[in-house]
């Protein structure tokens, strides 16, 4: 790892924002998202201005109804005005989200724009484990605990970290 190419100094911040909007409880999670990312990277961070999703993205969308967006193209459309201090940053949808030869992702981030992005579609919305009445209070640790591993993992990656192959 440390001899790889790849390889390059951690982002000095992070930011969490939203993309188009969310619900009043969802955007309720933002500083939790950002004061939990923060602490796990040992950052400073915190949340900025929600933006739209890109033209480009909305473009790509597939399914019925609302359908899914290319993860791919959403990230390529965002502005690198959050990064260009070396920062990185972390963006919350509701939209579902998809890459070629996908179904569905949870998220997706760019190592070299230092960008992620986390759907709430899957991690919030997911149903409830068996026996569990939906709405329970358990359901909804499980929904922001998934929420953070997803966050943490995507944000992952502008720090360098890949996937592990083992």
């Amino acid at each position: 790892y440390r001899s790889a190419s790849s390889v390059r100094p951690a982002p000095g911040n992070l930011r969490v924002g939203v993309l188009s909007s969310l619900s009043a409880a969802e955007q309720s999670l933002m500083p939790l998202v950002a004061e939990f990312s923060g602490l796990f990277f040992q950052r400073n961070s915190k949340v900025v201005e929600t933006i739209d999703v890109p033209k480009a993205a909305l473009e790509t969308r597939r399914g019925d109804g609302r359908g899914q967006l290319d993860a791919r193209v959403l990230l390529a459309g965002l502005p690198d005005d959050c990064t260009r201090d070396g920062g990185a940053c972390l963006w919350l949808t509701g939209e579902d989200l998809y890459i070629s030869g996908l179904q569905y992702v949870f998220g997706l981030a760019q190592y070299q724009r230092r960008q992620g992005v986390v759907s709430l579609h899957r991690t919030l919305r997911a149903p409830a484990k068996e026996g569990l009445a939906q709405g329970a209070l358990s359901s909804r640790i499980d929904s922001l605990r998934r929420l953070l591993k997803v966050a943490v993992h995507e944000l992952g990656h502008p720090f360098s970290l890949q996937h592990c192959v083992h």
